[in-house]
């Protein structure tokens, strides 16, 4: 059984797969600030997506959605509208 991380880096790579199979652009990944980490970040249209990324080798734990609560959406929040300001704001000047 691999462990937590190489399980983990394992679920992002599938992820960036999808994403950009459907049409998006990976912008970042493992994006980390003093207010959090984000998964991905990816670009389709004039749409950026935050995505955090849940992989499971079995439902044993729950489903991955069980697993964010109202924190981690706060802390991921935070960490996308810093990103939007340093990365996207700052790059129109």
């Amino acid at each position: 059984m691999p462990d937590n991380r190489s399980l983990g880096n394992f679920g992002e790579l599938r992820a960036c797969d999808y994403l950009i199979k459907t049409g998006y652009e990976i912008l970042d990944k493992n994006f980390r600030c003093r207010y959090g980490e984000i998964d991905i970040i990816a670009k389709t249209g004039d749409a950026i997506t935050f995505i955090e990324v849940k992989t499971r080798t079995n439902e044993l734990f729950g489903l991955p959605e069980e697993s964010i609560d109202i924190h981690k959406i706060k802390r991921i929040k935070k960490a996308s509208n810093y990103y939007i300001q340093q990365k996207i704001f700052l790059n129109m000047r």
